[in-house]
Protein backbone atom coordinates (compact mmCIF):
# COMPACT_ATOMS: atom_id res chain seq x y z
CA UNK A 1 0.00 0.00 0.00
CA UNK A 2 1.37 3.37 -0.96
CA UNK A 3 0.72 6.50 1.07
CA UNK A 4 1.02 9.99 -0.26
CA UNK A 5 4.32 11.72 0.36
CA UNK A 6 4.73 13.85 3.47
CA UNK A 7 4.61 16.96 1.28
CA UNK A 8 1.35 15.79 -0.30
CA UNK A 9 -0.18 15.06 3.09
CA UNK A 10 0.86 18.51 4.34
CA UNK A 11 -0.64 20.12 1.22
CA UNK A 12 -3.83 18.17 1.78
CA UNK A 13 -4.00 19.34 5.38
CA UNK A 14 -3.63 22.96 4.29
CA UNK A 15 -6.23 22.55 1.52
CA UNK A 16 -8.75 20.93 3.85
CA UNK A 17 -8.04 23.13 6.82
CA UNK A 18 -6.86 20.24 9.00
CA UNK A 19 -4.33 20.54 11.78
CA UNK A 20 -0.92 18.94 11.75
CA UNK A 21 1.36 17.74 14.51
CA UNK A 22 3.24 14.64 15.66
CA UNK A 23 0.66 12.48 13.89
CA UNK A 24 0.47 14.86 10.93
CA UNK A 25 -0.37 12.22 8.35
CA UNK A 26 -3.36 10.85 10.26
CA UNK A 27 -4.65 14.13 11.61
CA UNK A 28 -4.44 15.74 8.18
CA UNK A 29 -6.80 13.20 6.72
CA UNK A 30 -10.52 13.88 7.12
CA UNK A 31 -13.34 11.70 8.29
CA UNK A 32 -15.40 10.50 5.32
CA UNK A 33 -19.08 9.57 5.34
CA UNK A 34 -20.71 8.05 2.26
CA UNK A 35 -24.51 8.19 2.62
CA UNK A 36 -26.63 6.18 0.18
CA UNK A 37 -30.41 6.46 -0.12
CA UNK A 38 -32.28 3.53 -1.65
CA UNK A 39 -34.42 4.11 -4.79
CA UNK A 40 -34.65 7.89 -4.27
CA UNK A 41 -35.23 9.84 -7.47
CA UNK A 42 -33.31 12.84 -8.82
CA UNK A 43 -35.94 15.39 -7.86
CA UNK A 44 -37.13 14.22 -4.44
CA UNK A 45 -34.91 16.49 -2.34
CA UNK A 46 -35.79 20.15 -1.89
CA UNK A 47 -32.41 21.22 -3.25
CA UNK A 48 -33.25 19.34 -6.48
CA UNK A 49 -36.68 20.92 -6.85
CA UNK A 50 -38.82 18.60 -4.74
CA UNK A 51 -41.68 19.66 -2.49
CA UNK A 52 -40.78 17.12 0.24
CA UNK A 53 -39.46 18.85 3.35
CA UNK A 54 -35.71 18.11 3.49
CA UNK A 55 -34.30 21.22 5.25
CA UNK A 56 -31.26 19.51 6.76
CA UNK A 57 -30.05 18.05 3.47
CA UNK A 58 -30.86 21.34 1.75
CA UNK A 59 -28.70 23.10 4.33
CA UNK A 60 -25.80 20.78 3.47
CA UNK A 61 -26.31 21.64 -0.19
CA UNK A 62 -26.01 25.35 0.61
CA UNK A 63 -22.64 24.62 2.21
CA UNK A 64 -21.35 22.33 -0.52
CA UNK A 65 -21.67 21.41 -4.18
CA UNK A 66 -24.52 19.74 -6.05
CA UNK A 67 -23.62 17.57 -9.02
CA UNK A 68 -26.58 17.57 -11.39
CA UNK A 69 -25.16 15.13 -13.96
CA UNK A 70 -24.21 12.23 -11.67
CA UNK A 71 -24.79 8.72 -13.05
CA UNK A 72 -25.04 5.33 -11.34
CA UNK A 73 -25.71 1.76 -12.43
CA UNK A 74 -29.46 1.84 -12.96
CA UNK A 75 -29.99 -0.76 -10.22
CA UNK A 76 -28.86 -0.77 -6.61
CA UNK A 77 -26.44 -3.69 -6.40
CA UNK A 78 -24.27 -2.68 -9.39
CA UNK A 79 -24.11 0.89 -8.10
CA UNK A 80 -23.08 -0.10 -4.58
CA UNK A 81 -20.28 -2.27 -5.93
CA UNK A 82 -18.95 0.63 -8.02
CA UNK A 83 -19.19 3.12 -5.15
CA UNK A 84 -17.01 0.92 -2.96
CA UNK A 85 -14.44 -0.14 -5.57
CA UNK A 86 -14.24 2.45 -8.35
CA UNK A 87 -14.53 -0.40 -10.87
CA UNK A 88 -17.29 -1.16 -13.40
CA UNK A 89 -19.93 -3.47 -11.92
CA UNK A 90 -19.43 -6.04 -14.68
CA UNK A 91 -15.96 -6.63 -13.28
CA UNK A 92 -16.89 -6.58 -9.59
CA UNK A 93 -19.09 -9.68 -9.76
CA UNK A 94 -22.26 -7.65 -9.45
CA UNK A 95 -23.42 -6.74 -12.95
CA UNK A 96 -26.79 -7.64 -11.41
CA UNK A 97 -27.95 -8.99 -8.07
CA UNK A 98 -28.02 -12.74 -7.49
CA UNK A 99 -31.82 -12.84 -7.84
CA UNK A 100 -31.77 -11.06 -11.19
CA UNK A 101 -29.29 -13.12 -13.23
CA UNK A 102 -30.23 -15.04 -16.35
CA UNK A 103 -29.15 -18.71 -16.50
CA UNK A 104 -26.63 -17.82 -19.22
CA UNK A 105 -24.97 -15.30 -16.88
CA UNK A 106 -24.75 -17.31 -13.66
CA UNK A 107 -21.23 -18.28 -12.71
CA UNK A 108 -19.62 -16.26 -15.48
CA UNK A 109 -16.82 -13.81 -14.61
CA UNK A 110 -18.38 -10.58 -13.37
CA UNK A 111 -21.71 -12.30 -12.67
CA UNK A 112 -20.82 -14.20 -9.51
CA UNK A 113 -23.62 -12.47 -7.59
CA UNK A 114 -21.32 -11.19 -4.85
CA UNK A 115 -18.40 -8.78 -4.61
CA UNK A 116 -15.58 -10.87 -6.03
CA UNK A 117 -11.90 -10.99 -5.15
CA UNK A 118 -10.89 -9.22 -8.35
CA UNK A 119 -11.53 -5.85 -6.69
CA UNK A 120 -10.52 -4.16 -3.46
CA UNK A 121 -12.82 -1.84 -1.52
CA UNK A 122 -11.97 1.66 -0.37
CA UNK A 123 -12.75 0.43 3.16
CA UNK A 124 -9.90 -2.10 2.96
CA UNK A 125 -7.45 0.46 1.61
CA UNK A 126 -8.38 3.07 4.20
CA UNK A 127 -8.29 0.52 7.02
CA UNK A 128 -4.80 -0.55 5.93
CA UNK A 129 -3.59 3.02 6.41
CA UNK A 130 -5.03 3.72 9.86
CA UNK A 131 -8.67 4.62 9.30
CA UNK A 132 -11.47 3.34 11.48
CA UNK A 133 -13.94 1.78 9.02
CA UNK A 134 -17.62 1.33 9.78
CA UNK A 135 -20.73 0.32 7.89
CA UNK A 136 -24.37 0.59 8.90
CA UNK A 137 -27.29 -0.31 6.64
CA UNK A 138 -27.95 -2.41 3.56
CA UNK A 139 -25.12 -4.65 2.34
CA UNK A 140 -26.60 -6.81 -0.49
CA UNK A 141 -23.14 -7.53 -1.95
CA UNK A 142 -22.87 -11.16 -0.82
CA UNK A 143 -24.81 -13.28 1.69
CA UNK A 144 -22.06 -15.50 3.08
CA UNK A 145 -19.90 -14.48 6.04
CA UNK A 146 -16.75 -14.42 3.91
CA UNK A 147 -18.58 -12.14 1.46
CA UNK A 148 -19.82 -9.69 4.09
CA UNK A 149 -18.58 -6.23 5.10
CA UNK A 150 -16.29 -7.60 7.81
CA UNK A 151 -14.40 -9.47 5.04
CA UNK A 152 -14.20 -6.37 2.84
CA UNK A 153 -12.50 -3.86 5.12
CA UNK A 154 -15.13 -2.83 7.67
CA UNK A 155 -13.99 -3.29 11.27
CA UNK A 156 -17.48 -2.55 12.62
CA UNK A 157 -20.73 -3.29 10.83
CA UNK A 158 -24.45 -3.52 11.41
CA UNK A 159 -26.16 -4.65 8.23
CA UNK A 160 -29.27 -5.90 6.57
CA UNK A 161 -27.65 -8.71 4.58
CA UNK A 162 -30.11 -8.87 1.70
CA UNK A 163 -31.66 -6.49 -0.77
CA UNK A 164 -34.65 -5.10 1.16
CA UNK A 165 -36.97 -5.67 4.09
CA UNK A 166 -39.80 -4.37 6.21
CA UNK A 167 -38.75 -1.16 7.94
CA UNK A 168 -40.32 -2.04 11.31
CA UNK A 169 -40.02 -5.82 11.75
CA UNK A 170 -37.83 -8.66 10.50
CA UNK A 171 -40.11 -9.51 7.62
CA UNK A 172 -38.94 -10.01 4.06
CA UNK A 173 -40.16 -8.89 0.66
CA UNK A 174 -41.73 -11.92 -0.98
CA UNK A 175 -42.84 -15.53 -0.63
CA UNK A 176 -39.28 -16.68 -1.35
CA UNK A 177 -37.85 -14.13 1.11
CA UNK A 178 -40.32 -14.16 4.03
CA UNK A 179 -37.77 -12.97 6.60
CA UNK A 180 -34.60 -10.89 6.63
CA UNK A 181 -31.22 -11.33 8.28
CA UNK A 182 -29.36 -8.67 10.25
CA UNK A 183 -25.74 -9.11 11.28
CA UNK A 184 -23.53 -7.11 13.60
CA UNK A 185 -19.81 -7.68 13.13
CA UNK A 186 -20.57 -10.99 11.40
CA UNK A 187 -22.99 -12.32 14.02
CA UNK A 188 -26.73 -12.69 13.43
CA UNK A 189 -28.65 -10.22 15.61
CA UNK A 190 -32.24 -9.10 16.11
CA UNK A 191 -33.02 -5.38 16.16
CA UNK A 192 -34.87 -4.16 19.25
CA UNK A 193 -38.66 -4.23 19.25
CA UNK A 194 -40.14 -1.06 17.82
CA UNK A 195 -37.14 -0.19 15.63
CA UNK A 196 -37.40 1.75 12.38
CA UNK A 197 -34.72 1.04 9.78
CA UNK A 198 -33.63 4.63 9.13
CA UNK A 199 -33.39 5.36 12.87
CA UNK A 200 -31.44 2.25 13.81
CA UNK A 201 -28.87 2.62 11.03
CA UNK A 202 -28.19 6.17 12.18
CA UNK A 203 -28.14 5.08 15.83
CA UNK A 204 -25.28 2.69 15.15
CA UNK A 205 -23.12 5.24 13.40
CA UNK A 206 -23.77 7.87 16.07
CA UNK A 207 -22.82 5.29 18.69
CA UNK A 208 -19.53 4.49 17.00
CA UNK A 209 -18.62 8.14 16.49
CA UNK A 210 -19.40 8.83 20.16
CA UNK A 211 -17.30 6.06 21.68
CA UNK A 212 -14.72 8.54 22.92
CA UNK A 213 -12.07 8.20 20.27
CA UNK A 214 -9.01 10.00 21.63
CA UNK A 215 -6.39 9.21 19.00
CA UNK A 216 -5.78 10.95 15.68
CA UNK A 217 -7.36 8.18 13.59
CA UNK A 218 -10.06 9.44 11.21
CA UNK A 219 -13.01 7.28 10.24
CA UNK A 220 -14.65 6.16 7.02
CA UNK A 221 -18.35 5.40 7.43
CA UNK A 222 -20.65 3.85 4.84
CA UNK A 223 -24.25 4.65 5.83
CA UNK A 224 -26.48 2.70 3.45
CA UNK A 225 -30.13 3.36 4.19
CA UNK A 226 -32.98 1.14 2.95
CA UNK A 227 -35.35 4.12 2.66
CA UNK A 228 -37.29 5.06 0.65
CA UNK A 229 -37.26 1.54 -0.90
CA UNK A 230 -40.55 -0.36 -0.79
CA UNK A 231 -42.43 -1.56 1.20
CA UNK A 232 -43.43 2.04 1.87
CA UNK A 233 -43.74 2.49 5.64
CA UNK A 234 -43.41 5.54 7.87
CA UNK A 235 -44.68 7.37 10.93
CA UNK A 236 -48.43 8.00 10.77
CA UNK A 237 -48.18 11.69 11.70
CA UNK A 238 -45.66 12.33 8.96
CA UNK A 239 -47.85 10.51 6.45
CA UNK A 240 -50.89 12.59 7.37
CA UNK A 241 -48.83 15.75 6.92
CA UNK A 242 -48.40 14.97 3.23
CA UNK A 243 -51.76 13.55 2.15
CA UNK A 244 -53.27 16.90 1.20
CA UNK A 245 -50.06 17.91 -0.56
CA UNK A 246 -50.39 15.00 -2.98
CA UNK A 247 -54.15 15.13 -3.45
CA UNK A 248 -53.49 17.45 -6.44
CA UNK A 249 -52.02 14.45 -8.27
CA UNK A 250 -48.88 13.44 -10.09
CA UNK A 251 -49.37 15.69 -13.12
CA UNK A 252 -49.49 18.87 -11.04
CA UNK A 253 -46.72 17.80 -8.67
CA UNK A 254 -44.42 16.91 -11.56
CA UNK A 255 -45.09 20.26 -13.26
CA UNK A 256 -44.30 22.05 -10.01
CA UNK A 257 -40.99 20.27 -9.64
CA UNK A 258 -40.08 21.06 -13.23
CA UNK A 259 -40.77 24.77 -12.71
CA UNK A 260 -38.68 24.88 -9.52
CA UNK A 261 -35.81 23.09 -11.23
CA UNK A 262 -35.79 25.76 -13.91
CA UNK A 263 -35.84 28.56 -11.35
CA UNK A 264 -32.96 26.96 -9.42
CA UNK A 265 -30.87 26.57 -12.58
CA UNK A 266 -30.84 22.78 -12.24
CA UNK A 267 -32.02 22.44 -15.84
CA UNK A 268 -31.69 24.75 -18.80
CA UNK A 269 -34.33 26.56 -20.87
CA UNK A 270 -34.33 23.87 -23.56
CA UNK A 271 -35.27 21.04 -21.19
CA UNK A 272 -38.71 19.48 -21.69
CA UNK A 273 -41.02 17.56 -19.41
CA UNK A 274 -41.31 14.09 -20.96
CA UNK A 275 -44.66 12.48 -21.68
CA UNK A 276 -46.16 10.22 -19.06
CA UNK A 277 -44.80 6.71 -18.64
CA UNK A 278 -46.75 4.26 -20.79
CA UNK A 279 -49.86 3.08 -18.97
CA UNK A 280 -50.01 6.00 -16.53
CA UNK A 281 -53.33 7.82 -16.78
CA UNK A 282 -53.90 11.52 -16.37
CA UNK A 283 -54.72 12.28 -12.74
CA UNK A 284 -58.06 13.77 -13.75
CA UNK A 285 -59.05 10.39 -15.24
CA UNK A 286 -58.72 8.53 -11.92
CA UNK A 287 -61.87 8.07 -9.88
CA UNK A 288 -62.02 9.61 -6.35
CA UNK A 289 -61.12 6.37 -4.56
CA UNK A 290 -58.11 5.80 -6.85
CA UNK A 291 -56.91 9.34 -6.19
CA UNK A 292 -57.10 8.90 -2.43
CA UNK A 293 -55.15 5.67 -2.57
CA UNK A 294 -52.49 7.01 -4.91
CA UNK A 295 -52.10 10.20 -2.88
CA UNK A 296 -51.67 8.10 0.27
CA UNK A 297 -48.87 6.06 -1.33
CA UNK A 298 -46.91 9.18 -2.25
CA UNK A 299 -47.56 10.64 1.21
CA UNK A 300 -45.92 7.56 2.76
CA UNK A 301 -42.98 7.85 0.38
CA UNK A 302 -42.54 11.54 1.19
CA UNK A 303 -42.67 10.76 4.92
CA UNK A 304 -39.85 8.24 4.42
CA UNK A 305 -37.73 10.85 2.64
CA UNK A 306 -38.37 13.43 5.37
CA UNK A 307 -37.45 10.83 8.02
CA UNK A 308 -34.22 10.28 6.09
CA UNK A 309 -33.60 14.02 6.25
CA UNK A 310 -34.25 14.10 9.99
CA UNK A 311 -31.71 11.35 10.60
CA UNK A 312 -29.05 12.95 8.43
CA UNK A 313 -29.63 16.12 10.41
CA UNK A 314 -29.21 14.14 13.63
CA UNK A 315 -25.93 12.75 12.35
CA UNK A 316 -24.61 16.19 11.37
CA UNK A 317 -25.63 17.57 14.79
CA UNK A 318 -23.69 14.76 16.44
CA UNK A 319 -20.65 15.51 14.33
CA UNK A 320 -20.79 19.12 15.49
CA UNK A 321 -21.29 18.10 19.11
CA UNK A 322 -18.26 15.79 19.05
CA UNK A 323 -16.07 18.31 17.23
CA UNK A 324 -15.81 16.12 14.12
CA UNK A 325 -17.88 18.17 11.68
CA UNK A 326 -15.12 20.52 10.53
CA UNK A 327 -12.98 17.58 9.45
CA UNK A 328 -15.68 15.43 7.86
CA UNK A 329 -16.31 14.98 4.14
CA UNK A 330 -19.96 14.07 3.45
CA UNK A 331 -21.10 12.50 0.18
CA UNK A 332 -24.82 11.88 -0.30
CA UNK A 333 -26.22 9.87 -3.23
CA UNK A 334 -29.01 7.53 -4.26
CA UNK A 335 -28.20 4.05 -5.57
CA UNK A 336 -30.50 4.38 -8.60
CA UNK A 337 -33.45 6.37 -9.85
CA UNK A 338 -37.08 5.92 -8.93
CA UNK A 339 -38.73 2.50 -8.77
CA UNK A 340 -41.89 1.97 -10.87
CA UNK A 341 -42.70 -1.60 -9.82
CA UNK A 342 -46.25 -2.41 -8.72
CA UNK A 343 -46.31 -5.20 -6.09
CA UNK A 344 -48.66 -8.00 -6.93
CA UNK A 345 -48.20 -8.17 -10.70
CA UNK A 346 -46.81 -11.69 -10.19
CA UNK A 347 -49.56 -14.13 -9.08
CA UNK A 348 -47.50 -15.67 -6.25
CA UNK A 349 -46.53 -12.23 -4.97
CA UNK A 350 -50.12 -11.03 -5.20
CA UNK A 351 -51.34 -14.01 -3.17
CA UNK A 352 -48.59 -13.58 -0.55
CA UNK A 353 -49.41 -9.90 -0.08
CA UNK A 354 -53.14 -10.61 0.20
CA UNK A 355 -52.57 -13.34 2.81
CA UNK A 356 -49.92 -11.48 4.82
CA UNK A 357 -50.72 -7.76 4.85
CA UNK A 358 -53.50 -5.26 5.42
CA UNK A 359 -53.49 -2.80 2.53
CA UNK A 360 -56.67 -0.99 3.41
CA UNK A 361 -56.38 2.73 2.64
CA UNK A 362 -56.13 3.88 6.26
CA UNK A 363 -53.50 1.23 7.02
CA UNK A 364 -51.07 2.05 4.19
CA UNK A 365 -47.70 2.90 5.69
CA UNK A 366 -48.06 0.70 8.76
CA UNK A 367 -45.72 -2.20 9.52
CA UNK A 368 -48.32 -4.72 8.34
CA UNK A 369 -48.88 -3.04 4.95
CA UNK A 370 -46.97 -3.67 1.73
CA UNK A 371 -47.11 -1.17 -1.15
CA UNK A 372 -44.88 0.68 -3.61
CA UNK A 373 -45.86 3.94 -5.25
CA UNK A 374 -45.82 2.71 -8.86
CA UNK A 375 -45.05 4.38 -12.20
CA UNK A 376 -47.29 7.43 -11.74
CA UNK A 377 -45.24 8.75 -8.86
CA UNK A 378 -41.98 7.24 -10.14
CA UNK A 379 -42.10 9.66 -13.07
CA UNK A 380 -42.48 12.49 -10.53
CA UNK A 381 -39.38 11.40 -8.61
CA UNK A 382 -37.45 11.27 -11.90
CA UNK A 383 -38.47 14.79 -13.03
CA UNK A 384 -37.39 15.97 -15.62
CA UNK A 385 -35.96 12.66 -16.73
CA UNK A 386 -37.49 9.71 -18.50
CA UNK A 387 -38.37 6.25 -17.16
CA UNK A 388 -37.08 4.61 -13.99
CA UNK A 389 -34.91 2.01 -12.25
CA UNK A 390 -33.96 -1.04 -14.30
CA UNK A 391 -33.61 0.86 -17.58
CA UNK A 392 -30.68 2.80 -19.05
CA UNK A 393 -32.68 6.03 -19.40
CA UNK A 394 -31.83 9.07 -17.29
CA UNK A 395 -34.66 8.30 -14.86
CA UNK A 396 -32.65 5.23 -13.82
CA UNK A 397 -29.05 6.39 -14.21
CA UNK A 398 -29.14 10.02 -13.05
CA UNK A 399 -29.48 10.59 -9.30
CA UNK A 400 -28.63 13.37 -6.85
CA UNK A 401 -25.05 13.84 -5.62
CA UNK A 402 -24.19 16.26 -2.86
CA UNK A 403 -20.60 16.76 -1.66
CA UNK A 404 -19.86 18.89 1.38
CA UNK A 405 -16.64 19.61 3.21
CA UNK A 406 -16.26 22.74 5.37
CA UNK A 407 -14.14 25.45 3.73
CA UNK A 408 -13.40 23.47 0.57
CA UNK A 409 -16.21 23.94 -1.92
CA UNK A 410 -17.73 27.25 -2.90
CA UNK A 411 -20.95 27.24 -0.89
CA UNK A 412 -24.16 26.47 -2.74
CA UNK A 413 -22.60 25.76 -6.13
CA UNK A 414 -23.71 23.40 -8.88
CA UNK A 415 -21.66 21.40 -11.34
CA UNK A 416 -23.24 20.16 -14.57
CA UNK A 417 -20.34 17.99 -15.72
CA UNK A 418 -20.73 14.24 -16.03
CA UNK A 419 -19.70 12.20 -12.96
CA UNK A 420 -20.07 8.44 -12.41
CA UNK A 421 -20.43 6.23 -9.35
CA UNK A 422 -16.87 4.99 -9.90
CA UNK A 423 -15.55 8.53 -9.38
CA UNK A 424 -16.68 8.57 -5.75
CA UNK A 425 -14.35 5.73 -4.80
CA UNK A 426 -11.43 7.64 -6.34
CA UNK A 427 -12.54 10.77 -4.48
CA UNK A 428 -12.71 8.94 -1.16
CA UNK A 429 -9.18 7.58 -1.57
CA UNK A 430 -7.88 10.98 -2.65
CA UNK A 431 -9.29 12.66 0.45
CA UNK A 432 -7.97 9.78 2.53
CA UNK A 433 -4.46 10.29 1.21
CA UNK A 434 -4.24 6.75 -0.17
CA UNK A 435 -3.19 5.59 -3.62
CA UNK A 436 -4.97 2.66 -5.19
CA UNK A 437 -2.56 -0.31 -5.47
CA UNK A 438 -3.21 -0.76 -9.17
CA UNK A 439 -3.37 -4.36 -10.34
CA UNK A 440 -2.40 -6.31 -7.22
CA UNK A 441 -3.56 -6.31 -3.60
CA UNK A 442 -2.26 -8.64 -0.88
CA UNK A 443 -0.86 -11.03 -3.44
CA UNK A 444 -3.95 -11.32 -5.61
CA UNK A 445 -4.62 -9.69 -8.99
CA UNK A 446 -7.23 -6.95 -9.01
CA UNK A 447 -8.75 -4.58 -11.51
CA UNK A 448 -7.29 -1.07 -11.45
CA UNK A 449 -9.55 1.76 -10.41
CA UNK A 450 -11.44 3.34 -13.30
CA UNK A 451 -12.88 6.41 -11.55
CA UNK A 452 -11.40 9.90 -11.28
CA UNK A 453 -11.17 11.98 -8.11
CA UNK A 454 -13.51 14.96 -7.76
CA UNK A 455 -10.87 16.87 -5.80
CA UNK A 456 -9.92 19.17 -8.74
CA UNK A 457 -13.56 20.10 -9.27
CA UNK A 458 -14.30 20.58 -5.58
CA UNK A 459 -11.23 22.75 -5.07
CA UNK A 460 -12.06 24.88 -8.11
CA UNK A 461 -9.02 24.01 -10.23
CA UNK A 462 -11.15 22.23 -12.85
CA UNK A 463 -14.69 22.95 -14.03
CA UNK A 464 -15.42 19.47 -15.40
CA UNK A 465 -14.10 16.14 -14.20
CA UNK A 466 -14.23 14.16 -17.46
CA UNK A 467 -12.85 15.19 -20.83
CA UNK A 468 -15.25 15.13 -23.80
CA UNK A 469 -13.60 12.00 -25.19
CA UNK A 470 -13.86 10.01 -21.96
CA UNK A 471 -16.34 7.19 -22.57
CA UNK A 472 -18.22 5.58 -19.66
CA UNK A 473 -20.52 2.67 -20.41
CA UNK A 474 -23.59 1.30 -18.65
CA UNK A 475 -25.56 -1.90 -19.10
CA UNK A 476 -28.45 -3.10 -16.95
CA UNK A 477 -30.70 -6.05 -17.85
CA UNK A 478 -29.81 -5.70 -21.53
CA UNK A 479 -30.45 -1.95 -21.70
CA UNK A 480 -27.35 -0.04 -22.80
CA UNK A 481 -25.89 3.45 -22.57
CA UNK A 482 -22.59 5.26 -23.11
CA UNK A 483 -21.80 8.82 -22.04
CA UNK A 484 -19.13 10.94 -23.74
CA UNK A 485 -19.08 14.56 -22.71
CA UNK A 486 -22.57 15.95 -23.05
CA UNK A 487 -23.70 13.17 -25.39
CA UNK A 488 -25.36 9.87 -24.52
CA UNK A 489 -25.78 6.75 -26.62
CA UNK A 490 -28.87 4.77 -25.61
CA UNK A 491 -30.41 1.44 -26.64
CA UNK A 492 -33.39 0.07 -24.76
CA UNK A 493 -35.21 -3.20 -25.07
CA UNK A 494 -39.00 -3.35 -25.37
CA UNK A 495 -41.18 -2.16 -23.76
CA UNK A 496 -38.86 0.79 -23.05
CA UNK A 497 -37.40 1.18 -26.54
CA UNK A 498 -37.09 -0.34 -29.98
CA UNK A 499 -33.72 -2.05 -29.36
CA UNK A 500 -31.86 0.40 -31.59
CA UNK A 501 -29.22 3.01 -30.81
CA UNK A 502 -30.27 6.61 -30.25
CA UNK A 503 -28.24 9.72 -29.47
CA UNK A 504 -29.07 12.50 -27.00
CA UNK A 505 -27.56 15.73 -25.73
CA UNK A 506 -27.84 15.44 -21.93
CA UNK A 507 -27.27 19.14 -21.29
CA UNK A 508 -29.78 20.51 -23.78
CA UNK A 509 -32.18 17.59 -23.57
CA UNK A 510 -31.99 15.80 -20.17
CA UNK A 511 -35.42 14.20 -20.75
CA UNK A 512 -34.09 12.36 -23.84
CA UNK A 513 -36.91 13.69 -26.00
CA UNK A 514 -34.97 14.53 -29.18
CA UNK A 515 -33.01 11.74 -30.87
CA UNK A 516 -30.00 13.28 -32.61
CA UNK A 517 -28.85 10.04 -34.23
CA UNK A 518 -30.34 10.62 -37.70
CA UNK A 519 -28.68 14.05 -38.02
CA UNK A 520 -25.36 13.05 -36.41
CA UNK A 521 -24.48 9.71 -38.04
CA UNK A 522 -20.72 10.09 -37.57
CA UNK A 523 -20.96 10.77 -33.84
CA UNK A 524 -23.47 7.94 -33.50
CA UNK A 525 -21.13 5.53 -35.29
CA UNK A 526 -18.13 6.55 -33.19
CA UNK A 527 -20.03 6.17 -29.93
CA UNK A 528 -21.33 2.74 -30.96
CA UNK A 529 -17.71 1.70 -31.60
CA UNK A 530 -16.70 2.97 -28.18
CA UNK A 531 -19.59 1.09 -26.58
CA UNK A 532 -18.60 -2.16 -28.29
CA UNK A 533 -15.09 -1.61 -26.96
CA UNK A 534 -16.52 -1.05 -23.46
CA UNK A 535 -18.55 -4.27 -23.62
CA UNK A 536 -15.48 -6.29 -24.60
CA UNK A 537 -13.32 -4.87 -21.83
CA UNK A 538 -16.03 -5.14 -19.17
CA UNK A 539 -17.10 -8.63 -20.21
CA UNK A 540 -20.75 -7.69 -20.62
CA UNK A 541 -23.03 -10.70 -21.16
CA UNK A 542 -26.48 -9.40 -22.11
CA UNK A 543 -29.38 -11.55 -20.89
CA UNK A 544 -31.64 -13.24 -23.46
CA UNK A 545 -34.16 -10.86 -24.99
CA UNK A 546 -37.08 -12.70 -23.37
CA UNK A 547 -35.52 -12.71 -19.87
CA UNK A 548 -37.51 -10.97 -17.12
CA UNK A 549 -35.16 -9.84 -14.31
CA UNK A 550 -38.04 -9.32 -11.86
CA UNK A 551 -37.73 -6.97 -8.89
Amino acid sequence: MRFRSAAAILALSLLLGCSSGSDAELSARPNIILIVADDMGWSDLGCFGGEIDTPRIDDLSLRGMLFTNFHVGGSGVPTRSMLLTGVDSHLTGLAAGQQRLAPSQRGQPGYEGYLNQNVVTVASLLQDTGYNTWMSGKWSLGAEIDQGPEARGFEKSFVLVGRAGNHYVERGVGPDEPTVVYRENGQVVHPPKGFYSTDIYTDKLVEWIGEGRTGPEPFFAYLAYTAPHWPLQADKKLIEKYEARYSIGWDAVRAGRFDRQRSKGLIGPTAELPRRIQGVRAWKDLDPDERKREARKMAVYAAMVEKLDQNIGRLVSHLRKTGEYERTLILLVSDNGSEAWVPGEDPRMKRWIAETFNNDLENLGEADSFVAYGPGWAQVSATPHRLHKGTAAEGALRVPLLVQYPNLTAAGTQNRGFVSAMDLAATILDFGGVEHPGQQYQGRPIHPMQGLSLMPVLSGSRSRLHDPEDAVGFEVFGNEALVMGEFKLLKQRPPYGEDRYELYDLIEDPSESRNLGPTNPERLRRMIERFEEYKRKAGVIPPPKDFDPGH
